[in-house]
């Protein structure tokens, strides 16, 4: 894996992974801004939201980086990712570009596109150009490197224009049973969800329900539910400072103080006590994520 966080455009790029082969556990987080996924070899699945992509060699995918995601590997996948921020992307637009390179972005939002051979070339031709001039400092390397990022922008303009794009190809029954199951998990996690209150709403049995959730997600619906919950409690401890700890716990669907606190730790790392206090003096510059 080649990867580095604060590179030449802090403020644009906040990391750039080229021909990451590690291997990743169910990892759910979010992020400020927006993320590309290309997959080079092998196969993964991403999951965003309620959404599912099972993603193969020359898919490229985008997405908001605000909503929950995060990949599961069942075998060896080797891919490149980009998380920026736009806020400050105009720096490294040139004053005679004409097109809206965020346009995708922000209509799309997550989108899937499965790549041709020329165009899988292409768009890896322009991450090995980023690769080249990463390290340097110099002027012209530094121009270098947003060029090439802003010529992968407007190559995926130009993708939207022509290829059909997918928001989550869910033809298979189970996936779309899972894809419900978590659309509801996002709208209810505060509530006091149970595998027969679940299976109930679906109307499917409650054993098969844990089976299916486990192979497709690969964790169970309650660790699923147990990471929702805390990622909607963080959200709250950053940025509602005058709720207290144990209101908070509470709104995210705990129902026991030190339940929260067991489950937070076991997340984060961290307490929720301790993680409002690193917010306050600004060690979260992500927003936690």
């Amino acid at each position: 894996m080649r990867g580095d966080r604060f590179m030449h455009s802090p403020a644009v790029i906040k990391s750039f992974y080229y021909r990451n082969d590690c291997r990743t556990t169910h990892y759910l987080h979010e992020h400020d801004g927006f993320e590309i996924y290309y997959v080079h070899t092998g196969s993964c699945c991403y999951y965003i939201g309620a959404e599912l992509y099972d993603l193969e060699p020359g898919d490229l995918l985008i997405s908001n980086g605000k909503a929950m995601h995060g990949t599961m590997m069942r075998n060896p996948c080797t891919r490149t990712n980009i998380q920026f921020i736009d806020s400050n992307i105009h720096t490294m637009l040139p004053s005679s570009l004409s097109v809206d390179v965020m346009a995708p972005f922000r209509k799309l939002k997550n989108c899937r596109w499965k790549l041709g051979g020329d165009r899988m070339k292409e768009i890896e031709s322009i991450f090995s150009k980023m690769l080249d001039c990463r390290h340097r400092t110099n002027p012209v390397s530094v121009n270098r490197f947003h060029n090439a990022f802003v010529d992968l922008l407007l190559l995926i303009c130009e993708i939207r224009d022509e290829a059909p794009s997918d928001h989550a190809e869910l033809s298979k029954v189970k996936e779309s049973h899972v894809r419900r199951i978590i659309s509801y998990i996002g709208d209810h996690y505060g509530d006091d969800l149970t595998l027969d209150h679940l299976a109930g709403w679906i109307n499917l049995n409650k054993y098969y329900v844990a089976k299916l959730f486990k192979e497709t997600i690969g964790m169970t619906v309650f660790d699923y539910i147990r990471k929702r919950r805390v990622l909607e409690a963080k959200r709250l401890l950053l940025f509602d400072k005058h709720k207290s700890v144990t209101d908070i716990g509470l709104d995210v669907g705990f129902k026991q103080l030190s339940h929260f606190s067991a489950c937070f730790k076991q997340i984060t790392g961290l307490s929720p006590e301790q993680f409002r206090k690193r917010a306050v003096v600004g060690m979260f510059p992500n927003g936690g994520s």
